[in-house]
């Protein structure tokens, strides 16, 4: 039953993709282990736009599992899921993928098997974290101290239940001693409810949140998580009192709270990146706002507070936060030096974005908007659509001198041709003047498409090209949480229920859902494709 409703799923989705699927889609991919399960799962999503609104859409194709990880096996599976599919892919214009050797390598990669014309995006979110790792292992000492600590602390604590369970009578006496109505005492035969103990997070490197989600929850129990180190110390544990050295000094205060604010940011900037419906002149205005907070983060009037309640917190518990020391030869202090740290760490992470975030992508980031704005009248000199810039991008996309030399040839008559689309009354959204709403618009016009092709393969190519590969990944977690969930919920009951709907069908108001559903199950009972099994 399970398996008729998802082939009448898939032949849903394939048909949807097959109306628009010739113009171009984006192929986006992942790889994920399971645990106790042998090999990897590989999960197959393409992007599309939508015929009527060319707004993009993701949809999945295939989850599979696959015994080898190596470029040419993934492809070969990718391929196998396309031809189940009926996508063709020589449609396939765009990749997305993680930063994976087996799928963005250029010499045994995935993308290796495609044309170099076929664009290929490093998802945004991927590289970010990257950008952050990056630069504070290069240029700040400190603040690469503070990020290796979360995952330290995650490691001392995770691999033994003793210190697990001492944290946690750590937060159960701190809301105790805070007048919390869930306490943990003992009163005559039985115990109050306890309080619910929060557990350190593992921060990894190149995970999208995982950073500034441990961080917080460090900075959350920060005088609990002392507590805990103090009398794990005194029981001659010195790996704890080294950490508890470390977290009582002011500097690794002060850098922690201003790593956590700065890393709120950054995951605001990643949940945007990580949007299906993202198209690159959205990328370069997401990637413009998040640069503007960064050069206006010293001016943040939340940091003082912050770092006070920690002190505060730390002091009523008893212990004694060691100040910053004061250097003799140039009367700076620590905390002087680490401000600087923290302005080269604000510069690092701008020179690595705009180094990660660079390549074709920009360079058809770029063509887009001075296509919109040209369009639309409001380019400037220096910014105009020419047969100059026409050559350079498709230059940068690898096209062939032919696509080349046609792109050039549109160019003159396209800007014009564009300027009086724009400018009809009878125009769709004419009130829409944003570069990405004005490219969705040139390209549901049928004008753009039979008399400019290799214009509108350049405007199709910006809508559809995937920024990010997060939504394999939010597969996975699905998948993941269902099994888990079925796993320990699933009843004789629910297996009871299975089959009545088996036999019955599913109760839907979809009535072209059910006469699908109930269709292929005649056509495979009649073909005597599935065996009977006994359920006694």
């Amino acid at each position: 039953m399970l398996e008729i409703c998802g082939q009448v799923m898939r032949d849903r989705i394939t048909s949807s993709i097959q109306t628009t699927g010739a113009d171009g889609v984006c192929l986006i991919a992942d790889e994920s282990t399971v645990k106790g399960v042998t090999g990897s799962y590989l999960c197959v999503m393409v992007r599309h736009l939508d015929p009527n609104t060319a707004e993009p859409k993701e949809s999945l194709i295939d989850l599979k599992r696959v015994k080898k990880t190596d470029g040419q096996s993934i492809f070969n599976a990718i391929s196998s899921s396309l031809d189940r599919s009926a996508i063709d892919i020589s449609w396939v214009t765009a990749l997305s993928f993680d930063g994976g050797a087996n799928f963005s390598g250029v010499n045994r990669g995935v993308r290796s098997y495609f044309p170099k014309s076929v664009l290929y995006c490093h998802c945004r979110a991927h590289a970010l974290a990257l950008c952050i790792k990056s630069a504070a292992s290069q240029l700040c000492p400190r603040i690469n101290a503070c990020l290796d600590f979360c995952a330290s602390l995650y490691d001392h604590f995770g691999r033994s239940n003793a210190k697990s369970v001492a944290l946690e009578d750590a937060q159960c006496e701190a809301s105790s001693g805070a007048g919390d109505s869930s306490e943990c005492e003992l009163e005559g035969d039985e115990f109050e409810p306890r309080a619910v103990a929060l557990k350190l997070l593992r921060p990894v490197g190149t995970r999208w949140l995982s950073q500034g989600i441990a961080l917080s929850r460090v900075l959350r129990i920060y005088t609990p998580l002392a507590s805990a180190l103090n009398r794990l110390a005194e029981e001659r544990d010195f790996t704890s009192g080294g950490f508890l050295t470390f977290m009582l000094k002011r500097t690794t205060i002060e850098c922690l709270v201003h790593l956590d604010l700065l890393l709120q940011v950054t995951n605001n900037f990643s949940k945007m990146l990580q949007s299906s419906t993202l198209d690159f002149a959205q990328l370069d205005v997401a990637k413009e706002g998040f640069l503007a907070c960064i050069d206006s983060f010293d001016e943040r009037e939340d940091i003082a507070p912050k770092i006070e309640e920690i002190m505060k917190g730390l002091q009523s518990a008893g212990f004694e936060v060691v100040g910053p020391r004061v250097s003799g030869r140039g009367g700076l202090s620590e905390l002087d030096s680490l401000y600087e740290e923290f302005d080269a760490f604000l510069a690092g992470i701008r020179n690595e974005i705009s180094r990660r975030f660079n390549g074709a992508v920009v360079c058809v980031t770029k063509a887009i908007q001075s296509i919109a704005l040209t369009a639309q009248g409001s380019a400037e000199e220096s910014d105009a659509w020419t047969c100059e810039r026409a050559e350079a991008v498709g230059r940068s996309l690898s096209w062939d001198e032919h696509d080349i030399n046609g792109l050039v040839a549109e160019a003159t008559s396209f800007t014009k041709v564009s300027r009086a689309m724009l400018s009809m009354p009878s125009s769709v959204d004419k009130l829409s003047t944003g570069v990405s709403s004005t490219v969705k618009r040139l390209v549901r016009d049928p004008i753009v498409k039979s008399g400019f092709p290799l214009h509108f393969r350049l405007l199709h190519l910006s809508l559809v090209a995937a920024t990010n590969s997060a939504s394999p990944e939010r597969s996975f977690s699905a998948v993941k949480r269902l099994m888990r969930q079925t796993r320990q919920s699933t009843t004789s009951s629910h297996l009871a229920d299975l089959v009545i709907t088996a036999k019955e069908g599913p109760e839907c108001n979809d009535d072209v859902t059910v006469r699908d559903i109930a269709r292929e199950m005649a056509r495979r009972f009649m073909a005597k494709r599935k065996r009977r099994v006994s359920l006694t």
